[in-house]
């Protein structure tokens, strides 16, 4: 039994099935949404740093099956999600730079 439906005095299904009524998605799920959002983040403060590198400031995990799952998740194969991330990063970087052509100045 875990530590929370210990303490709470009821079983992990219990636990289970009250969360997935609550959240709309079991626990697994939940954690698994978490992970590919900070996966997510991650690419997006620094899409250059590469996925296996991003997968590792997020949680340490190993890279194994998160490519297959990200393409689950997104619809897009891994290199053009990279490759859109690289490019959205940059297109950050240069209206930053440049705020007039943010304005239609330019």
């Amino acid at each position: 039994m875990g530590v929370v439906p210990k303490a709470l005095g009821i079983s992990q299904t219990c636990l289970n099935v009250s969360f997935e009524k609550v959240q709309g998605m079991t626990p697994a799920e939940a954690k698994l949404e978490q992970r590919l959002s900070k996966l997510f983040a991650a690419l997006y403060r620094s899409a250059a740093q590469g996925l296996r590198r991003a997968i590792q400031a997020c949680d340490g995990a190993g890279t194994a099956g998160v490519v297959r799952l990200v393409e689950q998740t997104t619809g897009i194969e891994m290199p053009l999600f990279l490759l859109t991330g690289r490019r959205a990063a940059d297109d950050r970087l240069f209206r930053r730079v440049h705020p007039e052509a943010e304005a239609g100045r330019w």
